[in-house]
Order: structure tokens, then C-alpha cells, then sequence
């Protein structure tokens, strides 16, 4: 991956970080992960709790819970319905805007779903599950009845799928996976391609471009033109970075760092 880097560096346009103004630097525990919404909003969380900030870098929420295991993923794909997944106990709960709890807890495994790793929001008030044991993707209406699946995805590939990451975009999921794959598939669970990106950072879509932080530095991929794009971030020993709205942010082991955010140059 290295080598593939430093050939990328070469070979397309480079965005300098000097243009990005720091506008807030907020100290944060260690151990905090990090996911940002489209409205400019970075969403700090661990194990137990979740805290949400503007994007000014003021603290605006506060969702904590230690009844039902360890946060696996928060899904703010919808800002005003925020998924929180937690893998432990197959439990997914809804969050409004103001961090309040919508509902009560949905038991997955109620519902016949006792093997289920990775869950995600779908646009259509739904979500999506992956069933580790049958090795497909699996779509639950808005009254949580099953409305596609997907064929047995390590016949797809010839090896067992075991997904870090899932998320919809623009009527498409995207499956990241251990290997470093990237799978994409239509609303209907049908597989449609394997995305020409090998990273092992959590990716991003803004745009129908696929977004991702390596090595101090913000990939962005256009797969309708092969075309890769990317800003360096400063060397301040960051573990991830998002692009939100008009916002770059960054979360090092300690701090979350808030710049205003130009789109990179292309060659």
C-alpha cells in the first residue's frame, strides 16, 4: 500500500493543508472514535457514549448508555435519525438531532437476526444487516420486515467476507471489508462492482467519490474517471480524518481539530 501511495503522490494533484484555518482544537479522552454527518457536525464516541459538536467545535449533545455493550458503529448517514449499533447484544437504538433516544432499543436477534455484525441506516427509513453465519447483506423495511438479501457473498468472492464497514449512499451500499476490499451493490442488494481502492482506513462518500485518511493524508477517488485527488494534513499525529460539508476534521489520540475545508486541486 505504501508503494501505491508514493505512486500516487506522483502521479496526481496535490492540495496544500497551508490553505485550511484551524477553527477550533478541542481536547478529547483517548481512545475516542470518530464520524461526521453532511451538516458540518463531528460525532465523537466510545465504548459507552457519544458526544456531538457543531461545526464551530461547540459540544451540542450528549448520548450515554451502559446497559446494552459497547458501541459498534453510529450511523449519522440522517442527522435528525442517528443509528447507533451495538454489536455485543445485536441491539440498534435511534437518535434524534438533539441526541435523545427516539425509541426503545431494537433486539435484532427478536426479530430471527442472532448473527449480525454490521448494521447501517438505508435512505428508504430502513436499515441493512450483515449476517455473519450466511455471509449476506440483508435489508429490513421501515416496519422492519425483510425486503432484499444478497447471495451468499463468499460465493462472490471465493473467500469469507468478514466487513469492518457499511454504509449507503445515493441509492448504493458499500461494504469495506478486513481484505481491504471495497464492494458496492444497488438498493436492492445486488452485487455491482469492486471498487479499484485497496485501504484499510474507513472510507467515506461524498459526492459518488470515495473519501479516505492514510499516512497524514485525505484520498479522494473518483471511480467514474479513475481519478484520484488529496490534501495533506498536517503532521500531527492524527488517527483519522473526515471531510464534512465545508469542514475538515481531524481526531489525533487527544484532541479533535476543526479546519475549514477547500476542496483539493485535480490534475
Amino acid at each position: 500500500m505504501h508503494k501505491l501511495l508514493i505512486l500516487l503522490f506522483l502521479s496526481f494533484g496535490f492540495s496544500s493543508f497551508g490553505q485550511h484555518r484551524l477553527i477550533k482544537s478541542i481536547a478529547v479522552d483517548k481512545n475516542k472514535q470518530l464520524t461526521t454527518d453532511n451538516l458540518g457536525n463531528s460525532y465523537v464516541y466510545s465504548d459507552l457514549n457519544i458526544i456531538k459538536y457543531n461545526s464551530e467545535g461547540d459540544s451540542i449533545g450528549l448520548y450515554s448508555n451502559n446497559r446494552l455493550g459497547a458501541i459498534s458503529s453510529v450511523d449519522v448517514t440522517n442527522p435528525y435519525k442517528i443509528m447507533v449499533f451495538y454489536a455485543d447484544y445485536a441491539n440498534i437504538i435511534f437518535l434524534d438531532n438533539f441526541m435523545s433516544l427516539m425509541e426503545e432499543p431494537l433486539a435484532l436477534d427478536q426479530l430471527g437476526f442472532d448473527q449480525v455484525t454490521l448494521a447501517c441506516s438505508s435512505q428508504e427509513n430502513g436499515l441493512w444487516i450483515f449476517d455473519r453465519l450466511k455471509q449476506t447483506i440483508i435489508k429490513l423495511n421501515r416496519d422492519l420486515t425483510q425486503s432484499n438479501k444478497s447471495i451468499n457473498l463468499s460465493q462472490l468472492t471465493g473467500k469469507q467476507i468478514i466487513p469492518t464497514l457499511m454504509l449507503e449512499q445515493n441509492s448504493n451500499l458499500f461494504l469495506q471489508t478486513i481484505n481491504n476490499d471495497i464492494l458496492q451493490f444497488d438498493q436492492f442488494g445486488t452485487f455491482e462492482k469492486k471498487i479499484s481502492v485497496s485501504t484499510t482506513s474507513p472510507i467515506q462518500i461524498i459526492n459518488q467519490q470515495v473519501m479516505f485518511f492514510e499516512n497524514d493524508t485525505i484520498f479522494q477517488y473518483n471511480p467514474k474517471f479513475t481519478k484520484l485527488a488529496y490534501i495533506q494534513a498536517p503532521s500531527i499525529g492524527a488517527k483519522t480524518a473526515r471531510i464534512s460539508k465545508d469542514r475538515l476534521i481531524i481526531l489525533t489520540e487527544n484532541r479533535l481539530l476543526i479546519y475549514d475545508y477547500k476542496t483539493p486541486k485535480r490534475d
